[in-house]
Formats: C-alpha cells, sequence, structure tokens
C-alpha cells in the first residue's frame, strides 16, 4: 500500500510538472506570436509609409518638371507688319498684338493700296527667340535687327536710291526758290499728299530766304522697303550748301533728313509723301 501511494504521488508530481512545463512553452510562444505580428504589422505601416513619401516626391517631381516646361514658354516681343508671316518651329501663328505702332508712312501706303498695313508690336509664345521665324510678303525669310524684323526687311537698291534723291534733291530746290511750284509736277502727282502739302505751304515759303545757288555735298540713302514693284519707302538724309539770292551774300549749311515715299505712274517715279526725321 504504502509503495503504490508512493508511485501515486510520483506520477502526480511529474504530471504537474509536465503541465507547468507546457503552460509556460505555451505562453512563451504566444508571446512570440504577438511579438511577430506586431513587428508585421509595424513593417507594413513603415512600408506604406516610404510608399506614400516616395509617390509624394515622384508628384513633386512631375510637378517641378511641369513647372520646369512651362517656365520655358515666354512671350518675346517682335516688331513686324501685317505683309509678314510669323512661324514658331515652322508652324504658322496668330500672335497677339500688343502694340500698333503708329507711322505716317504705313498710313499713307493703306490708302494708295487700298488695305490696312500696319506695323505692330507682337507677343509670340516660343521656348526660345530663336525659335520664331518671320517672312515677308513673298515668303522671304527676314533676319531680324534686336527682334525688329521690320528694320531686318529693309535692303539697298542702287537704282532706286539714284532715283530717290534725284527726284527729292528737285523738292529742296523748290523750297529754296529754285524750282517753282508749277514745276513740281515733274516729281510729284497733283493728287499725291506731298503736293497738296507744298500747296497748302506756300504762303509762308514766301517769307523764306530764296537761294542763288545749291550744291549737294552729301546725299545717302537708308532704310529702303518695298511694297511692292510700284511703291517703295527710304530715309533721305542730304547735307547741302547754298548761296543766299540776297544784297549781301552768304553761305548756308544744312542738313535734312526724311523718310519718303514713292509711287511709280506709268513707268515714272515721283514723290507721294514724306515726313520729317
Amino acid at each position: 500500500m504504502r509503495f503504490r501511494y508512493m508511485i501515486v504521488v510520483y506520477l502526480a508530481v511529474w504530471i504537474f510538472l509536465i503541465a507547468g512545463v507546457c503552460i509556460y512553452e505555451w505562453n512563451v510562444l504566444e508571446q512570440f506570436q504577438f511579438s511577430y505580428e506586431d513587428e508585421e504589422i509595424r513593417k507594413a505601416i513603415r512600408q506604406e509609409m516610404k510608399a506614400g513619401e516616395y509617390n509624394s516626391k515622384q508628384e513633386q517631381i512631375v510637378e517641378t518638371a511641369d513647372k520646369d516646361v512651362e517656365s520655358k514658354v515666354c512671350d518675346f516681343a517682335i516688331i513686324a507688319d501685317s505683309t509678314m508671316t510669323i512661324y514658331v518651329n515652322q508652324v504658322r501663328q496668330k500672335p497677339q498684338i500688343q502694340e500698333e505702332t503708329e507711322d505716317k508712312i504705313y498710313e499713307d501706303i493703306s490708302e494708295l493700296l487700298g488695305k490696312e498695313i500696319k506695323k505692330c508690336i507682337y507677343l509670340v509664345a516660343a521656348d526660345s527667340v530663336e525659335d520664331i521665324t518671320v517672312t515677308d510678303a513673298k515668303g522671304n525669310i527676314i533676319a531680324p535687327q534686336e527682334n525688329d524684323f521690320v528694320k531686318g526687311s529693309y535692303f539697298y537698291d542702287f537704282e532706286l536710291a539714284d532715283i530717290a534723291i534725284h527726284k527729292f534733291e528737285y523738292y529742296l530746290k523748290h523750297i529754296s526758290g529754285l524750282v517753282t511750284f508749277d514745276e513740281l509736277t515733274a516729281v510729284m502727282r497733283t493728287d499725291s499728299k506731298a503736293y497738296k502739302a507744298v500747296r497748302a505751304s506756300q504762303q509762308s515759303l514766301e517769307w523764306m530766304i530764296k537761294a542763288k545757288s545749291m550744291e549737294f555735298t552729301k546725299e545717302e540713302v537708308t532704310d529702303m522697303q518695298i511694297f511692292d514693284e510700284n511703291h517703295f519707302a527710304c530715309d533721305v538724309t542730304i547735307e547741302l550748301k547754298k548761296i543766299t539770292d540776297t544784297e549781301r551774300e552768304r553761305t548756308v549749311e544744312e542738313t535734312v533728313k526724311y523718310r519718303v515715299l514713292y509711287e511709280k505712274m506709268n513707268g515714272e517715279w515721283f514723290i507721294y509723301s514724306f515726313v520729317t526725321k
């Protein structure tokens, strides 16, 4: 009996020990599982945060890139006239007019041709000014002078320059009394603005000192502009010396500069209008 009792006690002790070990191990494993799951959750959260930061950075990069692309496009101010065609990277444009430039010669040629021709400051959207191309009425590419394509269209023709000088000398001789008003029809049509302006100024010209003789010491034609085969404009600069037709003769030296519009009628060139410069 005593031996049996000891065996029962012995087995009970081992059962309790084994149960205690099992419970301990279970708690440890359960704690490990909780820690593992917590760590996995934390990893997932960190990954989501990193992914969010990455996407945010990507969006910032895209936005910055878009801003960079947009910032490259600028409005460049150029001077051209309405007979010209404007291109950006070979694509024809209809640019915004920033300002219409007042120009008497353009007003006069518009009246002569019966169509409005304007010189304007245009705003042209482009990545760079080098992307802008302008052609004249005949399709010729114009090389600008500091973004001024009107000045870039100027050229020089020796024959027309001689005509311009000869015709304007005649007008200057009239002012000094060496050519009569009636003789002006050799260089001005009676319907021209120049002729009408000179006719209106005849009374004031009577008070001017007349010349006995006149010498043209230096003559220059610049900024020649062809509108069509019958019309051109240019700047005429003339230095002259004249001897006054007075009791006490004296020598007077002058420099005059005009922009003159010429027209051809029946094969002959005439002065249509002019403005002082």
